[in-house]
């Protein structure tokens, strides 16, 4: 038999794993699942994911490809040429040499969208660039008043049907005014040109993919740390040609604050200029030292999986929830470095991270408000040992304030199955609890069989009858279960007094144990046994 203190140890667990069947657990962990996808598509996780994303790369060092040169539209350029904008004249003139010294590839970010105000300097720039065949020139987006919205405004037809490939250069910083992420294909209201620097790279015009890539380059360095030359340097010769010969060149603004569109900032700061970037972006896909960045969708579904699989393990118990509960907010961090580090792509963590954690802090609340802190026993619905201890107490104080008698019922139902089933349980606590009628009474379970119940202002006769009532109750339960009176048995020690002091209730359980025990000792004595203090 089991001590009347002695709680199961098993007998918590065992209600918990019943507590949930596994239909309703499967249906939590596809709405946690769910939820947790639809959350990795929102904002508010970006900052965290980032400051990840940059510690994880921070020591991350990027090789710069010997084949990219920018020629850059510096302050020394501008004092020596003039103030800004120069005659497309003076473009065609570099591009001219740029020919001449056999440049493979050149990306010309000039805004051309306005015809230049010099008579047949459209023309000639025109002329230079069909000349020499590789020119990549820049689709930039702007708002239209007409339109009412953003649209690609291309160059003039004249430049447009001599180029070579058509780009872009937008960006879209993160919320902290850093740009990481950069889609190799974009365009409005669709993905209709290649960034600047994929084009650059390109030997040829590709199909575009409607599905495109977003990838985040790992820079050469801070501004300057690309090779460059200055645009006056190149136009007055004093660029030797073989420094020029088979080069991905880029020519741009990167004087502030004339240096076209926003500043961009790397991982690295400080700022660095539009063309600049492109330049590290060229660099980056020529060296293979991009990290892919898979669409929202990808990183929703994957979230949704990994958090599935946690609150999974959490539903199942044991050691495998306790491992899932202390080391599952860790493994989206862990798999989000593998994936960098081994395979070059960036899966975002901070929301799996914090849904597991959210789910694992909920599982041991749920743990510890079952066992302790309501008091109650899970598998019945009773007053547990630490409820029952306190309701006893409160009961001597006030039974010995107001000198009334106080009766303390204990039950043990032997021969049922050990550990007894949840559905047997729950009938004989409905039995006992049905005796427990009055506000103040209290039905308790103490161990694996073993009840309580806490009489009130109830002298010796009284708790007799409740127990004689409570005796037919429980032989009723024990045929509705298929259990045999012969087979099982109950006994009940019952004791009665008026506790003498507040602190009376330990004496009060030990005579009502005595009673209990001297009911088991003898078979022929009767189940009920009753003392009287």
């Amino acid at each position: 038999m089991t001590p009347v203190d002695g709680q199961a140890p098993d007998a918590p667990d065992v209600a918990h794993r019943a507590a949930l069947r596994w239909p309703l657990r499967l249906l939590l962990v596809l709405l946690v699942g769910l939820l947790a996808g639809a959350a990795s598509h929102g904002p508010w996780s970006q900052p965290l994911d980032t400051a990840i994303f940059d510690r994880l790369t921070r020591h991350w060092h990027a090789s710069a490809d010997p084949s990219v040169l920018l020629i850059a539209i510096d302050a020394a350029s501008l004092r020596k040429i003039g103030p800004w904008p120069w005659p497309r004249t003076v473009h065609a003139r570099l591009l001219d040499r740029l020919t001449d010294a056999g440049a493979r590839r050149i990306v010309l970010d000039l805004p051309l969208q306005e015809p230049d105000p010099q008579p047949g300097a459209d023309a000639d720039l025109a002329a230079a660039i069909r000349r020499n065949g590789h020119v990549v020139l820049p689709v930039l987006t702007a708002w239209s008043e007409a339109a009412a919205l953003h649209e690609d405004q291309l160059p003039l037809p004249v430049f447009s049907a001599s180029a070579a490939a058509l780009g872009h250069a937008m960006a879209h910083p993160d919320r902290d005014g850093m740009l990481r992420d950069v889609s190799l294909q974009q365009g409005v209201g669709g993905p209709y040109w290649p960034a600047l620097g994929l084009a650059l790279v390109a030997p040829a015009p590709r199909t575009i993919d409607r599905h495109a890539a977003t990838v985040r380059p790992r820079l050469v360095g801070p501004p300057g740390t690309l090779a460059r030359v200055s645009y006056d340097d190149v136009l007055s010769g004093r660029i030797a040609p073989s420094r020029l010969q088979g080069r991905r060149i880029l020519v741009g603004l990167t004087a502030p604050p004339l240096a076209a569109g926003p500043r961009m900032h790397g991982p690295l700061p400080p700022a660095m200029s539009e063309i600049e970037f492109q330049g590290n972006l060229a660099s980056a896909l020529l060296q293979q030292q991009t990290v892919l960045v898979p669409p929202r969708r990808w990183h929703g579904a994957a979230t949704a999986l990994l958090v599935a699989a946690s609150v999974l393990a959490l539903a199942g118990g044991g050691a495998i929830a306790r491992m899932a509960a202390v080391a599952g907010p860790l493994a989206p961090l862990l798999i989000a470095a593998a994936m960098l580090r081994a395979g070059h792509v960036w899966w975002a963590p901070a929301t799996a991270m914090a849904c597991i954690s959210a789910a694992g802090v909920a599982w041991a609340v749920w743990r510890i408000a079952a066992r302790h802190p309501s008091g109650m026993d899970p598998a019945t619905g009773l007053a547990g040992r630490f409820r029952f201890d306190e309701a006893l107490g409160h009961a001597c104080a006030a039974a010995h304030a107001a000198q009334r008698p106080l009766s303390l019922m204990l039950v043990e139902v032997a021969g049922v199955d050990d550990p007894p089933t949840v559905r047997h349980l729950k009938g004989l606590a409905r039995g006992i609890s049905a005796h427990a009628r009055r506000p103040h009474d209290t039905a308790a379970r103490l161990g694996v069989s073993t009840f309580a119940l806490i009489l009130p202002d109830t002298p010796c006769s009284g708790a007799t009858q409740v127990a004689e009532a409570l005796l037919t109750d429980l032989r009723g339960v024990q045929h509705e279960h298929g259990t045999s009176g012969a087979a099982c048995t109950v006994r009940i020690g019952i004791h009665c007094r008026v506790p003498s002091a507040e602190g009376d209730a330990p004496g009060v359980l030990a005579d009502a144990e005595n009673a209990l025990q001297d009911a088991k000792a003898d078979p022929s004595l009767p189940s009920v046994i009753a003392s009287n203090g």
